[in-house]
């Protein structure tokens, strides 16, 4: 598997909701602007999933996720 098949797309969630509100991502250009939440997903499925992580954390498990696919770790998830 090459990584050439996993693209990483950055995602944002604001902050401020109140609870029960379920926050709706919206895609991260270079205009943005303000404190954002932050979640990342790949081409292959991947999705970091944490709601709206601070962004030094959602690029740690992007990282991991490239080092699995490029050492072979990385299987796609299953659903159901």
């Amino acid at each position: 598997m090459t990584t050439s098949q996993h693209r990483i797309s950055w995602w944002v969630l604001p902050f401020g909701l109140t609870a029960g509100e379920r926050p709706e991502r919206i895609r991260h250009n270079a205009r943005m602007a303000g404190t954002w939440g932050w979640d990342a997903t790949c081409t292959c499925g991947w999705d970091s999933r944490t709601g709206g992580a601070t962004r030094a954390s959602v690029e740690r498990q992007v990282r991991d996720h490239k080092f699995d696919v490029e050492h072979g770790f990385w299987t796609p998830e299953v659903t159901r």
